[in-house]
């Protein structure tokens, strides 16, 4: 099974939205309710956009790669 190009990247930035609402951004629970919303009726990096998220910078892989390290971290402190 092969996974479209768009459902990758909009896995990896799916982490910045989440970071956003974690922090208590202003707009970033509207943002993601805005991803949540469109559905299928938007393609997954267009509906990123719409929430504020802009897949194709690095910040969102960057904050993805953060919280791997960070969960990688936790189950070492935990072996």
């Amino acid at each position: 099974m092969t996974v479209p190009r768009d459902s990758v990247a909009a896995d990896r930035t799916t982490h910045a939205l989440a970071r956003g609402v974690l922090d208590g951004d202003d707009g970033a629970a509207a943002g993601t309710w805005s991803f949540l919303a469109a559905g299928d009726s938007l393609y997954p990096l267009d509906a990123l956009r719409g929430a504020g998220v802009y897949p194709r910078s690095p910040e969102p892989v960057e904050q993805t790669f953060a919280t791997l390290a960070s969960l990688v971290d936790r189950i070492e402190a935990l072996i």
